[in-house]
């Protein structure tokens, strides 16, 4: 066998460091927003963002057509 150069094994080495980190990365078999790396919102808390977007909604078009009928009157 022969003598492996030192920077080989630092090359062998870092590559296997990350590629050991890269592992969560990669494999992911979880919903999005539920893993360890996600930079997404997870999807019930996305889902709990949307119902009150939509009842803010439905609030504020209660008011306008309030305030027209108010103001016709």
């Amino acid at each position: 066998v022969r003598k492996v150069h030192p920077q080989v094994w630092i090359a062998l080495g870092s590559l296997s460091i990350i590629g050991i980190c890269a592992v969560p990365v990669f494999s992911k078999d979880e919903r999005p927003g539920h893993d360890l790396f996600s930079s997404e919102k997870p999807e019930v808390i996305r889902e709990i963002q949307d119902a009150k977007r939509q009842e803010y909604r439905k609030l504020i078009q209660e008011q306008r057509e309030l305030r027209k009928k108010l103001e016709e009157a």
